[in-house]
């Protein structure tokens, strides 16, 4: 199947406060089609040094955080670990895949970082979460199956200080990756998962047919209460 790039050039949409706004990420989106890579080492390869998420940027730019400590869950390329440990933050990277977890070591970025950075090899869901001032997991979540992410995302939510943020991606039902064995939301759904001990702060929708694959995708920022 032949390679493509990920562009993401359609409206999306954001809560923010209860009102309804309009945000345009102009940008490529930052990862290779989901088709191209034959194993998870080679399709975050193809991400590396792409630079972190418009996501990451907003939540760092616009959300009045200060320095603390991260959690990248399945950080695969380690974009937004890099991009959080040069910046200060203390992070803890979870990558599940062996070739990618050695690859987040092997990285020129790593040295620079490594006081900051530190890079565990096993499944975020059986990773013990302790407390922590923010939270970030690029299209990792859904993966999680729906007995599974019900008590990952209570570890989640208990676990994240008060004032912290988590910015989370997840499919929607009609992306292409949509499967009864994965965890997959609709944009409700989504919004509802903040319950009592969050404050939804936007809801970024992703959404379009791009190449041969429809994507539709909810990334979530949320405070702790």
């Amino acid at each position: 199947m032949p390679r493509m790039w990920l562009r993401v050039t359609t409206l999306s949409l954001f809560l923010v406060a209860g009102s309804l706004k309009i945000w345009a990420n102009q940008k490529p989106a930052q990862c290779r089609d989901f088709f191209a890579a034959p194993t998870w080492q080679s399709y975050n390869r193809a991400k590396r040094g792409m630079g972190p998420s418009d996501f990451l940027k907003e939540v760092l730019r616009t959300k009045g955080l200060r320095v603390g400590e991260a959690y990248d869950l399945g950080a695969g390329s380690g974009n937004e670990s890099f991009e959080l440990a040069s910046q200060g933050w203390t992070v803890t990277a979870i990558e599940a895949d062996s070739g990618s977890a050695r690859d987040l070591k092997a990285d020129k970025r790593f040295a620079k970082v490594s006081g900051s950075l530190k890079v565990l090899e096993l499944p975020f869901e059986k990773a013990k979460l302790h407390p922590i001032d923010l939270i970030v997991s690029r299209q990792a979540i859904p993966f999680l199956t729906p007995s599974e992410f019900p008590r990952v995302w209570r570890s989640m939510v208990e676990n994240l200080r008060r004032g912290g943020l988590m910015s989370i991606d997840f499919f929607g039902p009609k992306d292409f990756r949509a499967s009864p064995l994965k965890t997959i939301l609709t944009f409700e759904q989504v919004v509802a998962l903040a319950g009592s001990d969050l404050e939804v702060l936007e809801v970024f929708k992703t959404e379009g047919l791009h190449g041969e694959a429809f994507w539709q995708m909810y990334t979530l920022h949320a405070r702790k209460k």
